[in-house]
């Protein structure tokens, strides 16, 4: 296994916002580099608005933060490059995965990935122009692999930073299995930097895919990170011994309960997000699916504290390698 491989975090909407990534920062070793949830540009609008507060530099404390855009329309990349340069950004990723309906049938995400002469017709207007490096992040097709087969020759026609692969189509969501094959053949054909995601849940799952892949030198972690915060430490052989990672993990979660509290209007608004937190992080105890059965219970923010300090004071074992 190679000493020092690049660690991403995937970005994850609702979930891996600008209160995740600094607790997440401040508390685990391992990642390189975090890729903030897809901002939509609206033309007519301010960009400087509630929707973009988190990729403000105050909001994103020593954190080597990516910001992310969801477009289909050229003119929107260039007031995007603007505003993510004023705040100091020198790199911006376009958002060709997301899988969800609501925007693959606007063809944005993954939807606009069977259109390769209109993500063409994008490159040629925009390229030449940014002042940010643009990276990419897609899958291998909205419905059919043969769709980023027949991008990749277009990708490698411009001076693209970094090509991101989660190698699952857009209609699999996160289900199925990762299509390894594919992945390869794309591989293969790529000119640019391809940095591998999909379904690294562990240790173990990671030196396979480099052992198959050893030209892939960045790896981006979604999920796995999400379910076991000590994955790429692990990976990176800079783990903290089991029997400390309970209390790590609750000085964890105390942050991002601090950061929500300041942040987020009513007790009923953090314990909407703190459920969103255990959905997740639930996994990484032997006793966590029990524990989780009985929080999504829980109507009120004393209740929950409460439920939270008993199990944290019960000493819940950590899973050293949860699926």
């Amino acid at each position: 296994m190679k000493s020092n491989p690049q660690i991403y975090l995937a970005p994850i909407q609702g979930v891996t916002n600008d209160i995740y990534r600094n607790a997440y920062h401040a508390s685990f070793p391992g990642v390189d580099k975090y890729f903030a949830p897809f901002v939509k540009v609206q033309l007519k609008g301010d960009l400087k608005r509630k929707k973009t507060k988190g990729l403000l530099p105050e909001w994103n404390e020593r954190i080597p933060l990516v910001p992310q855009i969801l477009s289909n329309e050229g003119e929107e990349f260039g007031v995007f490059d603007a505003y993510v340069q004023d705040l100091g950004y020198q790199e911006f990723n376009w958002n060709l995965g997301c899988p969800v309906a609501m925007v693959t049938t606007k063809k944005r995400g993954s939807g606009l990935l069977p259109h390769a002469e209109r993500i063409q017709a994008i490159l040629e207007k925009v390229m030449g122009k940014l002042k940010c490096r643009l990276s990419i992040k897609t899958r291998l097709g909205l419905a059919r692999p043969e769709e980023l087969l027949t991008l990749i020759p277009v990708f490698n026609q411009f001076p693209i930073h970094e090509l991101i692969i989660h190698s699952r189509l857009g209609l699999q969501m996160y289900g199925g299995q990762v299509d390894l094959q594919t992945f390869g053949e794309c591989l293969k054909l790529s000119k640019i930097p391809v940095v591998y995601n999909g379904d690294i849940f562990n240790a173990a799952a990671f030196g396979a895919l480099q052992i198959k892949f050893p030209q892939i030198q960045s790896w981006m972690l979604g999920r796995g990170v999400l379910v076991n915060p000590f994955l790429p430490a692990q990976i990176k052989g800079l783990d903290v011994p089991n029997q400390d990672k309970a209390e790590r993990f609750k000085q964890f979660h105390d942050e991002c309960v601090r950061r929500y509290e300041t942040v987020l209007f009513g007790p009923g608004h953090v314990l909407d997000k703190l459920k969103e937190f255990w959905f997740y992080s639930h996994r990484l105890f032997e006793n966590g699916p029990e524990f989780f059965n009985g929080l999504k219970k829980v109507k009120t923010y004393d209740a929950y504290h409460n439920m939270v300090k008993s199990f944290f004071n019960h000493a819940p074992k950590v899973i050293e390698h949860p699926q």
